[in-house]
């Protein structure tokens, strides 16, 4: 198996992540113990600068969509730094919210899960089009 990319979502270090000498995407799960200022947020970011992505999702006590947005001031330093890596955007993002997150945030990508979902793990067709029609109604007035 050859992946394009792996995606760490734990608690791995930077060595770690580098052992596999392959390209990466480091998920944080804002809103963490560690994680719940704009400069804890960076810090931690700067650790993994040779990820290929950073995707900056909603702490839970669980893994996977809670369904609950962060607070997208969380990212100011990240988004100010010169060294910021491309944004993939997830956390309570739906098709109502997607459009407000895209434009404070202007994320390379976004991630949705349980904001297109009628219960826990079942997604919805007309949920899943409702978001990718806001997200490319976006695109289309910004690109």
């Amino acid at each position: 198996m050859q992946p394009d990319l792996l995606q760490f979502h734990g608690n791995e270090s930077a060595a770690f992540c580098r052992q596999f000498a392959h390209r990466y995407i480091r998920v944080f799960r804002i809103g963490a113990p560690d994680l719940s200022t704009p400069a804890e947020v960076l810090a931690r970011c700067r650790q993994f600068d040779d990820a290929a992505a950073w995707l900056f999702d909603t702490h839970s006590s669980g893994y996977g969509g809670s369904g609950r947005a962060f607070d997208l001031e969380l990212l100011s330093a990240v988004l100010r730094s010169p060294h910021t890596r491309p944004v993939i955007l997830a956390g309570g993002l739906t098709a109502a919210t997607v459009t407000s997150a895209l434009e404070a945030i202007h994320p390379f990508a976004v991630d949705v899960s349980s904001g297109v979902e009628v219960s826990p793990g079942i997604k919805s067709g007309e949920r899943v089009a409702a978001f990718i029609r806001a997200v490319r109604a976006y695109d289309n007035q910004n690109l």
